[in-house]
């Protein structure tokens, strides 16, 4: 694969629970037609992902990945990125948020990405909100901030 900055695509989504088959394929056969380089998937509800899980709703497109386990059936992030485009380093995990430096390939510029499932309940709403600002990286580093926030 030839890989080209200008063609990264990152993919965004709060697939509401992956315990099952059926969502697991419908997530696959939507990575496969959108094709991303990076995908965030929010609410996963799994507190386990080995290769063979990831590869049943990642397909072959999007072979590395990292998460955030659930807290029980609640939360759960996942990272996917294909390496031919870019690499992941420096990942973080917080209560509700992912972090990770990507790095583009070809051109080697660096920026922070930050995956986030946000609590429904009201009470944690202000941990939530002090995490993020904790993450927020020196004004100097690019940032992208990204998922489903949970404050509306």
């Amino acid at each position: 694969m030839n890989a080209n900055d200008s063609n990264i695509a990152i993919f965004n989504w709060n697939v509401r629970g992956l315990n099952s088959a059926v969502r697991r394929e419908e997530v696959r056969k939507m990575l496969q037609a959108v094709k991303p380089s990076i995908a965030c998937l929010q609410e996963t509800k799994l507190q386990v992902i080995d290769d063979s899980l990831a590869s049943d709703f990642l397909g072959s497109g999007l072979p590395s990945y990292t998460y955030l386990p659930a807290a029980g059936v609640c939360g759960g992030i996942a990272l996917a990125w294909d390496p031919d485009f870019v690499t992941v380093s420096d990942v973080s995990l917080k209560a509700y948020s992912l972090t990770a430096r990507i790095t583009m390939r070809l051109s080697n510029i660096s920026y922070m990405l930050t995956t986030v499932y946000g609590p429904s309940q009201d009470s944690e709403k202000p941990a939530f909100i002090a995490e993020l600002k904790d993450l927020k990286p020196p004004q100097d580093i690019p940032w992208l901030c990204l998922g489903d926030f949970n404050l509306i």
